[in-house]
């Protein structure tokens, strides 16, 4: 057992040899049994440590091995900007914040999170509130992150702990559980973990969330009267619903939550939401009927019976209805909330270098509204792979009567080429959120954009800008729909556009990967990959990496070591030049490296990536 020092309790509890509470200023052991308490003793003020050359080599050879165990958890970069002593740390955080997330987003109509919300709670002369606490907390973090430093900084977990105490205080109370500044700061403080969960690629805790919902039941949903108070409770409806799209689990619909009292704010991302509820719960009972199945097929059973050609059948026509459905939410949005189609000879010739899937690329009015979108394309893939794994199973598996055939090659065909389009829409997404971006900046770059390029109309065919009828100029002016400007494009961009496009990749590649057959009987089975093109999901990996490296969730390959080699003559090169002069021939067959290896490794890599990146967008609030 390890020595962890003298105790610290009071000197009653020493001589009873009993732990001490170190309460003050007296323990509750010594109040429960009625005995005089001394107090607990004050700690020294001045500590020694062992600082000698031996301990010191001691501690730092586990250090290395704990951050070799950790990966990236906080490593820093090279261009890491070092904070001032003379700088107001919160003041400084609070003013990047502000300026480049909270004041960039494209109007509450659009949001499909946390930023927009904020604007009507935050009072900054309160600095000792709840919220403020909170928002301290969060932009704490960030700065330290765009500072290329780790980031659950010192400052930000000293606001966190502050936070959580008022949030403690503020639950004790009916009225603190009914106010919206409750609900906004345990938003915010969800957001700083899953900001700490990606950036380190590991599972968010999700206690928050739970927060979150736990509050929105204690309130029903009468308890939301305003405008801006109904935005808080859509945000947290929407997460509840692609939380349970994620994790294949059924939408559990209390009244107290999803019936409304009057009138809610019209958001595109909230009437997608209701049908994705839909969605939801249609997954998690294919996904059962899957299990149910295989099971039974693990028992000798042999095939399709009657009552599974039935429920194939169900699955298809209610997949076909949602599709239908949400076809139909597509052409009512306005194009102000539409993504705009960019052929590839007007976009930025430094951007197609980037990355450019195709000859085309899609823009956005809003990084926010691009989300909203490719939750709509991944909605549709669900639906895809649903009805294209049941048509796999019905074609290859001997059915107990021909009452139910597959589908036609027509079908087939015409599902495939959807399942194409959808996966070419998240593709022509990426040079919109990533621009001609290749290595993660600096916090300089918000000060300078010139040098970043994005995809963006000019300003005869800009839709979002200039509306094109004054039924679109009435409706932009009643809904107070305001463009951005082009710096605040390119900084909106900055920050949240690889974190947004992030989910939807590893969303598309982890679908991919997926087999077609639902029987779990075959030993090779064909995957859903295989339906798109060849050089797609190579392509799509890749740019997951940079998507990955641009917000620093990958840390910078190390440089190759060099080695000093002899030349005989009593001079040192490196082993970099000298191979350079070498034959391969000269190489041993047992130490080269084969280019399946290598491929294998990347596979592995990209498999790794997906897998972290879709438990670090657990329960994530989206930006």
């Amino acid at each position: 057992m390890v020595y962890a020092g003298p105790s610290r309790g009071c000197s009653t509890c020493k001589r009873r040899r009993v732990k001490c509470d170190l309460g003050r200023p007296l323990c509750k052991n010594c109040l429960k049994r009625r005995v005089p308490c001394p107090g607990v003793p004050d700690p020294p003020g001045i500590q020694f440590r062992d600082e000698t050359a031996a301990v010191i080599q001691l501690f730092q050879a586990a250090n290395d091995r704990e951050h070799a165990a950790n990966g990236d958890d906080d490593y820093e970069y090279p261009n890491a900007v070092v904070p001032s002593l003379g700088e107001d740390e919160n003041f400084v955080s609070l003013c990047f914040f502000s300026h480049n997330y909270m004041m960039g987003g494209h109007g509450v109509q659009s949001s499909r999170g946390l930023f927009e919300h904020l604007i009507p709670y935050y009072q900054p002369t309160d600095l000792d509130s709840l919220i403020s606490v909170a928002t301290a907390a969060l932009t704490a973090t960030m700065l330290s992150m765009w500072r290329g430093l780790g980031p659950d900084s010192t400052l930000s977990r000293r606001y966190y702990g502050r936070a959580i105490d008022l949030l403690k205080e503020a639950l004790k109370t009916p009225e603190g559980c009914e106010s919206d500044t409750t609900l906004i700061a345990i938003i915010a403080l969800q957001f700083r973990e899953a900001l700490i969960a990606h950036r380190k690629m590991v599972k968010v805790d999700g206690s928050h969330q739970r927060g979150a919902y736990a509050v929105v039941s204690y309130r029903k949903s009468r308890g939301f009267r305003d405008m801006a108070s109904k935005r808080l409770l859509q945000e947290v409806r929407n997460t509840m619903v692609s939380e349970a799209i994620r994790t294949r689990q059924p939408v559990h619909i209390d009244p107290a939550v999803w019936e409304d009292d009057g009138p809610m704010p019209y958001n595109p991302a909230s009437d997608l939401d209701k049908i994705a509820i839909d969605l939801a719960n249609l997954q998690a009972l294919f996904e059962q009927y899957k299990a149910t199945l295989q099971a039974a097929l693990a028992k000798g059973q042999k095939v399709l019976t009657a009552k599974d050609l039935s429920i194939i059948a169900s699955f298809r026509r209610t997949a076909n209805a949602i599709d239908q459905r949400l076809q139909i939410w597509a052409d009512s949005q306005h194009s102000f909330y539409s993504p705009f189609r960019l052929a590839a000879d007007e976009i930025p010739d430094s951007v197609r270098e980037a990355g450019l899937y195709g000859d085309f690329c899609n823009v956005y009015p809003s990084v926010q509204l691009a989300g909203v979108w490719h939750a709509y394309n991944s909605y549709r893939l669900i639906l895809l792979k649903m009805t294209l794994c049941a048509d796999e199973t019905v074609r290859n598996m001997p059915r107990e009567n021909d009452v139910l055939l597959s589908e036609s090659d027509r079908w087939r065909a015409s599902a495939e080429e959807r399942l194409q389009h959808c996966v070419d829409e998240i593709c022509a997404a990426v040079p919109f959120h990533l621009g001609n971006r290749i290595d993660a900046g600096s916090i300089h770059e918000f000060s300078n954009t010139t040098r970043m390029e994005y995809p963006w109309p000019t300003p005869d065919k800009d839709p979002y800008s200039v509306p094109s009828s004054p039924a679109l100029r009435e409706y932009a002016r009643d809904h107070n729909i305001v463009p951005l400007t082009a710096d605040e494009r390119k900084r909106q961009n900055l920050c949240m556009g690889g974190y947004n496009i992030l989910g939807p990749m590893a969303f598309v590649l982890s679908l991919a990967g997926e087999p077609l057959d639902l029987t779990g009987v075959q030993r090779d089975p064909r995957k859903i990959g295989s339906l798109l093109r060849p050089d797609q999901i190579p392509w799509l990996a890749g740019q997951m990496g940079r998507a990955l490296r641009l917000h620093r969730a990958r840390p910078p390959p190390p440089p190759p070591p060099q080695k000093q080699v002899g030349r005989g003559d009593g001079r040192r090169e490196s082993s970099s030049s000298s191979s350079s002069r070498s034959s391969k021939s000269s190489t041993p067959l047992s130490i080269r490296r084969k280019p399946a290896a290598v491929e294998k490794d990347q596979l592995g890599d990209v498999v790794k990536d997906v897998v972290r990146v879709r438990k670090s967008m657990k329960y994530s609030f989206g930006v």
